[in-house]
């Protein structure tokens, strides 16, 4: 898919939380059986990048520069800033590509890690209609609890789960992440929370999260 191309934006939910809060595994699980009657398809940003660092992800083509920022992105931690947005660009209009949303009449993307700040998204908002947010609350402590016991079982020995970029990564949540709640509440989307255990598994977070959408 062209970036410059016209699109409709695709409803959307955003799936919010700190590192190891269990949106990879919450995401797979909407996928699989749905939510509110609509069928799924989960972006998981985070994955994508880490696989085009480590050279797995070659469907898309990219500049040596580009893959420069993506290693560096994923080695420390970082969030792509808005000059950086044609990477993540790339990746979620392969996504949308690939994953031909058409013969379902109620469709929906699950974002995970994308946008991560107001800034991204403005940007995300010619593809995406985020309509919907799910707030995964979640201390550093059950953070760091979940990672250790890999609760959502989507860890695998993570090289970006040393105990300090781990740290690093939460503290930015707070900073640069969290401001997404206020953006959407504004612009009308409806916000869910569900507060995280240690040991919620991705069933438990699915149901929970159904639990309030069927609610309103």
């Amino acid at each position: 898919m062209d970036p410059k191309t016209t699109l409709n934006p695709l409803p959307a939910l955003l799936l919010l939380g700190p590192t190891g809060s269990g949106k990879s595994p919450l995401g797979n699980e909407i996928e699989r059986r749905g939510l509110g009657g609509f069928h799924c398809r989960h972006f998981d940003f985070g994955e994508r990048l880490r696989g085009l660092a480590s050279l797995e992800d070659s469907r898309v083509s990219f500049t040596s520069e580009e893959l420069a920022v993506v290693r560096r992105a994923v080695e420390r931690g970082l969030l792509l800033e808005n000059e950086q947005f044609s990477i993540a660009e790339k990746l979620l209009g392969e996504f949308l590509c690939q994953n031909a949303f058409g013969g379902f009449e109620r469709q929906l993307v699950a974002m995970n890690g994308l946008p991560r700040h107001t800034g991204q998204a403005l940007d995300v908002a010619r593809w995406v209609d985020i309509r919907w947010v799910v707030h995964l609350r979640c201390d550093a402590k059950t953070v760091f609890e979940r990672i250790e016991g890999d609760t959502g079982g989507d860890r695998n020995a993570r090289t970006d789960d040393r105990w300090k970029a781990v740290q690093g990564r939460v503290a930015r949540f707070q900073g640069r992440t969290i401001p997404l709640l206020s953006f959407y509440r504004e612009k009308g989307a409806k916000l869910f929370a569900v507060d995280v255990t240690a040991s919620m598994t991705p069933s438990q977070a699915w149901e929970a999260v159904s639990r309030l959408w069927n609610a309103t």
